[in-house]
């Protein structure tokens, strides 16, 4: 089942970007039992709009001169928005930009998160276009006001209305839950650990008991991968097994996805999980490096993760899972770019070993 309380979201903003680009306006109606309760503002984005949105919204600099800060707003919107499930129009879009508003603020905002534009992909897959302006002409919506915030909110909030009453299999209750996933939760794990998990790139370590270390794993979004553990069909014995043991579970976030990379491989290497069999058997991660053997004349040569720290060393080309993957790359390039292959050098690249100090 979905949840009771939701909150219909719209945002406009200054661009496209929630990295660089603020918000001007949020229109929210939450639902509470049944009952509709609508709540908008202007925001003022402590930049100029560019004119062309200002064409778009009508929403000009003049408007929001005397308007709130997002900081001024901010725990309105969150008390609003607290417990709710976040409803939203092309929601990584809206989602996004919250996210990057509160973090502004040295905050985290998290939330269950449904997508009106997959969710009629879902109930409508015989139409192409999901867009708003579509939903429109298609459910006969309406709104005084359209790309105003709460104008916007108020028709996703009507097709919801309209598409609700559906059979299960094509109603927001039967195809919104396929996007939630709610996960079972291992019975031995504190669920308020979860709440705290972000969704930046890093590395995960689950614990078992006597605080053994069952799996060391990274994504580029810690969030979603800790919970897809838990998510997955209890038919997976693999995944029902390590849920069953975790007792414990902590994360470490990286710069990038190579970051991650590289700290899950010297982790498994340290740690020696017990579910990472694999990768503990197999540690292959490579890069391939420049090396000068005469003046003016450089060949790749072959390192490993194991060897040197390829996070720090230079002139690499990299990192790669396994010696087949980054030989596939090297001759990829060679074919794209009409290069003579320099044979052995990486036909049938060798291991190269760091040399070892005769003082260890």
């Amino acid at each position: 089942m979905l949840p009771t309380q939701l909150a219909f979201i719209d945002l406009e903003t200054t661009g496209a970007n929630p990295v660089i680009d603020r918000v001007t306006e949020i229109g929210l109606i939450e639902i509470v039992d049944g009952v509709a309760t609508r709540w908008s503002t202007l925001v003022n984005p402590e930049r100029s709009i560019p004119s062309f949105i200002q064409r778009l919204t009508g929403i000009n600099n003049e408007m929001v001169a005397a308007a709130p800060t997002f900081a001024q707003v901010a725990d309105e919107l969150r008390a609003r928005l607290a417990g709710k499930l976040f409803i939203a129009h092309n929601a990584r879009f809206d989602y996004g930009f919250v996210k990057h508003e509160f973090q502004r603020l040295g905050s985290r905002f998290q939330a269950d998160v449904l997508c009106t534009v997959r969710l009629s992909r879902k109930l409508f897959p015989e139409h192409h276009k999901h867009n708003l302006d579509s939903l429109i002409i298609r459910h006969g919506l309406y709104a005084d006001g359209r790309h105003r915030a709460l104008a916007d909110a108020e028709l996703i909030w009507q097709f919801w209305q309209q598409v609700r009453e559906k059979p299960f299999g094509r109603s927001p209750a039967g195809r919104g839950t396929q996007q939630l996933k709610r996960p079972a939760l291992p019975p031995h794990l504190d669920p308020a650990v979860l709440d705290d998990l972000p969704e930046t790139p890093g590395v995960y370590l689950i614990y078992g008991e006597g605080d053994l270390c069952l799996y060391v794993g990274k994504s580029i979004n810690l969030r979603h991968r800790v919970l897809s553990h838990f998510a997955t069909d209890t038919r997976e014995y693999k995944e029902m097994k390590l849920t069953q043991q975790v007792r414990r579970l902590d994360w470490r976030e990286t710069v990038g996805e190579v970051g991650a990379l590289l700290l899950e491989s010297r982790l498994v290497k340290q740690l020696k999980p017990l579910h990472n069999r694999r990768l503990r058997e197999h540690p292959e991660i490579c890069a391939w490096r420049l090396e000068e053997v005469e003046p003016g004349d450089f060949r790749p040569s072959l390192v490993f993760a194991e060897d040197i720290d390829l996070g720090a060393a230079e002139n690499l080309y990299g990192p790669f899972n396994s010696k087949r993957e980054a030989t596939n790359t090297l001759r990829k390039i060679a074919e794209a770019y009409k290069l003579c292959p320099p044979c052995s050098a990486w036909k049938n690249p060798t291991r190269r070993r760091a040399p070892v100090s005769p003082s260890r």
